[in-house]
């Protein structure tokens, strides 16, 4: 859980959702994996860069469409967009 939440940033229950939705959606949408499918991965410890190379995607366009799907957002911009994928992309950092 502890993971997850730096994941997520500071933020209430709600953001952290959006924030993982946005994410997930994502890769989703570039991967063509469902939701289930990653989150699958995910839980047995795959990292979500390798999520997107297993499933040929490109891991630089989808930090992108998180970025700017992020600052979409009702509160995009109270959101750190370059901390958030860094956190969900570099989870080692």
């Amino acid at each position: 859980m502890r993971l997850l939440e730096q994941k997520l940033g500071q933020g209430g229950p709600a953001n952290n959702r959006q924030v993982a939705n946005v994410v997930l959606t994502a890769v989703s949408e570039s991967t063509g994996l469902l939701l289930e499918e990653i989150q699958a991965e995910l839980a047995e410890g795959v990292t979500l860069t390798g999520v997107i190379a297993d499933a040929g995607g490109d891991v630089a366009a989808v930090e992108t469409a998180v970025r700017e799907a992020l600052a979409d957002l009702p509160n995009g911009d109270q959101l750190d967009g370059e901390q958030i994928v860094s956190n969900w992309f570099d989870p080692s950092e």
